[in-house]
């Protein structure tokens, strides 16, 4: 699973579906809050397994999903 963020949405991919949260949030001192990625990660039924890597305005992460979600 991919986990893909700009500043204000996260997208996650998963088995051709496409899941996607939402936030009315800048990103802090020109760059991403990793806490606010995790937890919108985490309110969507995932969890991070590698660390975020940053490119063009863009975050992107390998994601997993929660066991029993």
């Amino acid at each position: 699973l991919f986990s893909i963020a700009d500043v204000d949405r996260i997208v996650v991919l998963e088995n051709g579906e496409i899941h996607v949260s939402t936030w009315d949030a800048e990103p802090r001192d020109g760059g991403f809050d990793v806490h606010v990625l995790n937890d919108r990660v985490d309110a969507l039924g995932f969890m991070v397994i590698t660390d975020w890597e940053f490119f063009d305005e863009k975050a992107y992460a390998v994601v997993e999903r929660r066991p029993g979600s």
